[in-house]
This record gives C-alpha cells, structure tokens and sequence, in this order.
C-alpha cells in the first residue's frame, strides 16, 4: 500500500464539496415529503426527554460533540406517533429521497422511498463507505466524507460516477462483523478501480472478538469520544489497515 496518499491528510480535511450528480430513481408513488414532515413534527409533540432517550438508544449523545443536534434533529431526525420510535431522513440538498422508521413492529428499519438511494459526501481524500442507516448521523457529526448504503442488498446501486468522484481518493471500508459484509468487500474494490481502499475491521482495530454484526455504530457507542475515535480510525488507516481479504 506504498502508494497511499499521506495518512496525516486525514485530520486536515479540505474544504472544497464534490458537486453532487444527482441520482434518478423511479420515485414512489405516495407523499414523501408529507411523510417527512409528519415524522419530523411529531418529535416536538413529544417531551424532549423521552426524544432524547430514544435517540440515545441508537447513538450515544457525546458523539456529537460540538456537532449542532438541534440542526441534525431539524433536517434528518424524526419521531413515528404509531410506532413510538425514532425515523431517520435521507435527503438530497431539500429534497427527500427516504424515510425510515428504526423499529415499526418486527420490523427494523421499514423505509418510505427510493431504498436503492446512496447518499454520499465528499468533500476530502478519505471517503468512508459503510452500510447501515444510522451510520449517516455519525458521519455527519464526525464531519467525515462519505459512502452510505441502507443495506448490503443495495450495493448493486452504486451510481457509476462514484468511480470518477472518487478517483486517486482512499475509500476506507468500515467493515461489519458479518458474512454479508465481508462478501461484499471483493466487489467494493473492485468497483473503486480508481482509487485506493482500506479496510477497518474492528476486530484487529480492538484487537478481541466481537460479536456477529457489530458495525461503525457500536463501535462509536463504544469508544464514544469524538476524538479517540478519529485517533483510533487515523492510527489503522496509518497502518494500512486489513488489507489481506
């Protein structure tokens, strides 16, 4: 991996956003927005401790440092009156492209929209690519470039302009502890033909065993301290990360 771009760049991010090239899903048929907006609304009917609670269910609160959660509650946060669980929005600049509820019944996260919609950021030389919806909170809060699927099943959905955007950039795979996963990496470098990947598996990162589909997020849950998980994340990436799959 001697051809790595200099691992001390990741703590001196650029500035400059890769315009976005929007992707063109059918869209659903229902009011999204509508749904949107109804979740978001319902959160301040709500008492903002029970919010907080439930939020704090999914990422712990000192994850967001000096991160402005009342902007991050306004545009992506939202609250479910039927099913008493907290929503999360996708949106392209004001646009809504999904809308997902964590927990409607037995199901985790039933989503209202377009699931095959990636969202991505990129603003800077190193482009984290995971899979889950949570994820994107932290992201945002870490102030990371990134790569976002809803689920594994959607990596066939990679729009083909990511292979430029991303061209002579690192993508750093933020690997969960699963097969399904796992099976997917091959094809995720294979896919960024341009640039060059690294691979964190949390397993070597803490350096134990770890449970079946522990991901990004319990990680952060774990380490919870913005800053000690940015060292831990610079410090594997420095070392090239796992990289023998």
């Amino acid at each position: 991996m001697g051809d790595l771009p200099d691992p001390k760049g990741f703590d001196t991010h650029q500035t400059h956003l890769t315009d976005r090239i929007r992707q063109q899903p059918q869209k659903p048929s229902y009011d999204l927005d509508a749904i949107h907006n109804s979740f978001t609304a319902a959160k301040t009917d709500i008492e903002p401790e029970k919010f907080h609670n439930i939020l704090t269910e999914l990422i712990k609160p000192q994850l967001f440092g000096s991160y402005d959660r009342r902007e991050l509650c306004k545009r992506r946060l939202g609250y479910s009156t039927k099913y008493q669980s907290l929503t999360i929005s996708l949106l392209d600049g004001d646009e809504v492209k999904a809308v997902a509820i964590r927990k409607a019944g037995d199901v985790k996260w039933k989503t209202y929209g377009i699931k095959s919609y990636i969202p991505y950021q990129i603003k800077d030389e190193f482009v984290f690519f995971y899979s889950g919806m949570a994820e994107i909170i932290l992201m945002e809060a870490l102030n990371l470039s990134f790569i976002g699927l809803q689920s594994d099943s959607v990596l066939h959905h990679l729009p083909e302009e990511l292979k430029e955007l991303c061209r002579d950039k690192v993508v750093v795979i933020l690997q969960d502890n699963d097969k399904s996963f796992k099976s997917m990496v091959p094809k995720i470098r294979k896919f960024f033909e341009h640039s060059d990947t690294i691979i964190i598996d949390f397993e070597n990162l803490l350096d134990r065993k770890l449970p079946h589909g522990y991901d990004f997020r319990d990680f952060c849950n774990e380490i919870v301290e913005p800053k000690n998980i940015l060292e831990l994340l610079e410090n594997e990436i420095m070392t090239g990360g796992t990289n023998d799959i």
